[in-house]
């Protein structure tokens, strides 16, 4: 016998005594050991009652009379297959339960996937409609996974899930699961050990269900737990006796501090809401949990979550809360408004976040199933009637079948209107396509291709001359428009055809279930394949764009990601916006893209422009080495590269430059000081890839630059006024320069690294100072007054130079990297001093801070390590940030007050080598060198309106009391 069947509260042949069976479950006996552990996990979980046929069936008996019984007495059945697929009498079963299924309106079916499931098995069974149309369980991840055995329960008991579910009771599957861990762990983790009111629940669980927790492994795991707990207020006990004048005291103290606990209770609940804002499903309760938390206490944790989530969704413009599933949907020729066809009939206008009915439900017509508009609004139910809408009332087009066989799926499934209006083309889930005259009703041709076929999409030629019908089994068929007649048939696609369209030029782009993009041309009157891309997940939903530019996909999971016409990336990343699977994806003419989910919720997308916190900033150039903000807040910039080296400044969305480096050094030193001193090109033809103007500073507000060139000169200018000034022509071996934030005072580190030269350039004559190093300089920088200088060495120490000790050099501070000192900079109070190394292949990527006056130990910021290394850090005592960006397009954000970790932002796809945090307004500005120029509002009560606008409701008082239910409850969106 090569598979077992089991049965859910099941009972054998011919037995009165015996019970019904409930669920049959149906598998290889190969995955037995599998499916046993799912069976008990019901059993422990959720008390339902199993046997298996295999140790049922008295010895002696044919085996195939009692499967034949137990599936006859069945109110449903679970089908599981994995990598072992299928054995003879386990397909036999599936079959069977199939044909019954397809005749028993009553009876559920659940397929069950298992880990190694795949394509070719899956369409084994019903040509594999059974997998593909019908949701199934999820347990690839292994059979503990709790969160699908939920959902198996909940369709196998017909029970719906709750949407949002808060922190669960201990459950007598946990129990035995925590047992099972603690014996893996020899008995010895005492971290496992229940105590306090959790050991009293675990045992009072132990009493009300003693079949299903008292295992050889949960009784010692309990009492373990009990005598832990017992020595431990055994110990307290004792020390409690010889210290209660100290108690004593204590408790004035904690009185005292009442207020220090309260602070710390209110911090610690607003970091578990942000946690749970990370685990939560869908945008909209995403970005409320994290609101609240923010709300609650600005902690680094609720910052962060609340800024991630708004820059995951930054094309979010809102989510629309209907209510109801969301089937299908249509948009408005002005794309004014979207229309959403939805579970229960009803078909709804909506329009700023605020939906209007315009067709009340019909409960003998069922859920509105598609939608199409073409002049009249063309409705598509789940009766299988086809209406249209050109007033106040509606008007049959194409009546149901007559006498249609039981349990066929009637339901119209995609509609789709010729482009003059003039005929409209109807499908349904069980193979019936028909072609309508809108003006007549005739119907030109009522085709069957029987009830395995579902129809999934339909597409006009852009002459509408010809119709494009894609089915579940992915055949694409070809009729003429005008005469129904078949033209070409096309076979087979995997994974049925999901979504199809037509581009600008003709071309036929066809998505598949398993997510595949395939393009077909038409040569000699029929359509042929020329080339496909995978899109990387299997896909629910699919949408093109009018002209088939671009294209829109939605998975089981919520996502939706926006790609162009060839299936590549658009800088629309996948994204999750809802909380379940995306049925209905819809372009707008407005540029708005629509995701509809089966919870209810629509989702709009700008695609053309972001509503924050960040914000694109116009493009400059190839490369960008220094940013700064002016007192007006006029955002200024400097760039040095091969050929190029400006300075540029921000003016009203455009940028002008206001300084050209390369002709004023050739103007006051003449072209020979771009070129390198030190000898001829190595081979003739060589062209030297090192730039004229090797290192760019500005001081704090952008107004004075310093510059060196290939020659080794030195030269600054005010950007406002004035002509340049030569500091030292051809001096020896200028390699990195730095202004203080006044500009004041100019560093330059020289001779080979080894020595800094210092020069006050307001002074008559302009001041210097030549100070030895310690070691070589990799990086330097002036404290906000002028009046320290560090300098980072290569050997991973800080050397400090003072004006009041005429700059000379202290001791070497304790060693900070294990690499060179890449980068350096005070807060912008100048009390800490922050560094980052930049070991040889990032092998050294964190930031360290430390106070810049005491000898406390540097602090390494290492529980998150930039890509790479680090590329530019900025400091903001007004934003209370420190920044570091990296080599991967990625911000690192950490809250200065206490140097927790905050967010990661994504500026770019390659190295940011320029970043600011901008005193005066508040915002960070990144640059990537793959050209991304971003501006990133760090105001946290823009943040907390914009997720309250995107999330278009408050917080409900189920999700309140699941979240917080020792508080009352307060608006978190103020209306």
């Amino acid at each position: 016998m090569g598979e077992t069947s089991l049965n859910l509260v099941g009972g054998g042949p011919g037995g009165g005594s015996a019970p019904q069976a409930i669920t049959f479950l149906c598998h290889n006996s190969a995955d037995k050991l599998f499916v046993k552990q799912i069976a008990d996990a019901l059993e422990i979980e959720f008390g339902t009652r199993y046997f298996l046929d295999a140790y049922a069936i008295p010895t002696g008996e044919a085996f195939l009379p009692w499967i034949e019984q137990s599936l006859a007495g069945a109110a449903g059945i679970a089908i599981f297959l994995g990598s072992n697929g299928w054995g003879p009498t386990h397909l036999w079963e599936a079959e069977r339960a199939l044909a019954r299924y397809r005749a028993d309106p009553t009876f559920k079916l659940i397929p069950v996937a298992l880990p190694g499931i795949n394509g070719e098995n899956m369409r084994r069974l019903g040509a594999g409609k059974v997998f593909q149309d019908i949701n199934w369980a999820d347990f690839t991840k292994g059979p503990r996974d709790l969160d699908s055995l939920r959902k198996l329960e909940a369709a196998l008991s017909g029970r719906k899930l709750p949407q949002y579910q808060g922190p669960s009771r201990l459950t007598p599957y946990q129990v035995r699961r925590d047992a099972m861990r603690w014996t893996d762990a020899r008995r010895k983790d005492r971290s496992i050990l229940y105590k306090g009111a959790q050991l009293d629940q675990a045992f009072d669980l132990v009493q009300r269900n003693p079949d299903y927790v008292v295992a050889d492994e949960v009784l010692p795991f309990l009492d373990a737990a009990r005598a832990h707990q017992r020595r431990f207020w055994q110990r307290v006990a004792g020390a409690g006796l010889s210290t209660a004048a100290a108690l004593t005291a204590l408790s004035i103290a904690i009185y005292l501090n009442y207020s220090l606990a309260e602070r710390r209770r209110i911090a610690s609940l607003s970091r578990q809401l942000a946690i749970a804002s990370r685990e939560a499903p869908g945008a909209d309760r995403r970005l409320l949990i994290a609101t609240r938390a923010v709300l609650t206490d600005r902690t680094a944790e609720a910052k962060g979550a609340l800024l991630e989530s708004l820059e995951e969704w930054r094309h979010l413009r809102r989510i629309t809360h209907l209510g109801a599933g969301v089937n299908a949907l249509a948009t408005e020729p002005d794309g004014s408004a979207v229309l959403v066809g939805a579970e229960g009939g009803s078909v709804r206008s909506v329009a700023d976040g605020i939906a209007r009915e315009v067709l009340a439900p019909r409960p003998s017509e069922g859920s509105t199933t598609a939608l199409a508009l073409a002049g009249s609004l063309y409705v598509g139910r789940e009766s299988g009637r086809v209406e249209a809408l050109a007033g106040p009332s509606p008007h049959t087009l194409l009546a149901p079948p007559q006498n249609p066989p039981l349990q066929r799926d009637l339901a119209i499934r995609c509609l789709a209107a010729k482009p003059d209006g003039s005929m409209v083309a109807a499908a349904s889930g069980s193979g019936r396509l028909a072609l309508v005259e809108t003006s007549s009703g005739r119907v030109v041709r009522d085709l069957d291709e029987g009830e395995a076929v579902a129809f999934r999409a339909l597409a006009f030629t852009p002459d509408g001359e010809r119709l494009m019908a894609g089915t579940s089994l992915g055949e694409l068929i070809v009729l003429d428009a005008r005469t129904g007649d078949e033209r070409q048939r096309y076979p087979r696609l995997d994974g049925g055809v999901l979504a199809a369209a037509f581009g600008a030029g003709g071309e036929l782009r066809v998505v598949t279930g398993y997510g595949a993009l395939v393009t077909f041309h038409e040569e000699g009157g029929e359509f042929r394949r020329i080339k496909s891309h995978h899109l990387g997940s299997l896909l629910t939903s699919a949408a093109f764009d009018r002209s088939g530019s671009r294209m829109a996909t939605g998975d089981a999971s919520g996502s939706v990601r926006v790609l162009d016409g060839d299936g590549e990336p658009t800088g629309f990343d996948r994204t999750g916006a809802h909380a379940s699977p995306i049925s209905a994806l819809l372009f707008a003419a407005d540029g708005t893209l629509h995701s509809g989910s089966s919870d209810g919720t629509l989702a709009t997308w700008d695609l053309s422009s972001e509503s924050g916190p960040s914000r694109p900033v116009p493009g400059l150039g190839p490369t960008v080495d220094v940013l700064r903000t002016r007192q007006d807040g006029t955002l200024v910039a400097a760039l040095a590269t091969k050929g190029r080296a400006e300075a540029w400044r921000l003016d009203a969305e455009r940028w002008v430059m206001e300084l050209d480096l390369l002709s004023t050094t050739r103007e006051i030193l003449g072209p020979a000081a771009l070129r390198a001193t030190d000898g001829d090109p190595p081979s003739p033809g060589f062209e030297s890839m090192d730039a004229e103007v090797p290192t760019i500073a500005m001081d704090g507000l952008g107004t004075r630059i310093v510059w060196t060139t290939a020659s080794g000169a030195v030269i600054w200018q005010d950007l406002s006024r004035g002509r340049p000034n030569v500091i030292a022509p051809g001096s020896d071996g200028a390699s990195e320069v730095g202004l203080s934030r006044d500009g004041r005072w100019l560093a330059v580190l020289a001779a080979g690294r080894r020595q800094v030269e210092i020069v006050e350039l307001d002074a008559a004559g302009s001041s210097r100072w030549s100070t030895p190093l310690p070691a070589p300089g990799r990086s330097l920088a002036f404290d906000p007054g002028g009046s320290r200088l560090v300098v980072g060495l290569e050997n991973g120490r800080v050397a400090v130079l003072r004006s009041s000790q005429n700059w000379r050099a202290d001791a070497q501070t304790v060693p900070r990297h294990d690499s060179g000192v890449a980068g350096i900079g005070f807060t912008t109070d100048g009390a800490k001093l922050v560094t980052f190394g930049s070991g040889g292949g990032g092998s050294d990527r964190s930031v360290v801070v430390t106070d810049a006056e005491s000898s406390t130990p540097p602090r390494r910021l290492q529980s998150r390590l930039a890509g790479g290394s680090v590329a530019a850090m900025a400091v903001g005592t007004s934003t209370g940030l420190l920044a570091a960006a990296d080599q991967d397009g990625m911000v690192w954000l950490w809250d200065l007050a206490d140097l927790r970790f905050m967010a990661v932002l994504k500026a770019g796809t390659t190295s940011v080598p320029a970043l600011r945090l901008d005193t005066e307004s508040g915002a960070m500005i990144t640059y990537s060198s793959d050209g991304s120029f971003r501006s990133w509002d760090l105001n946290v009560g823009s943040w907390v309106m914009l997720a309250c606008r995107k999330a278009n409701r408050d917080l409900r008082p189920d999700e309140w009391a699941e979240l917080l239910p020792d508080d009352a409850m307060v608006p978190t969106c103020e209306r």
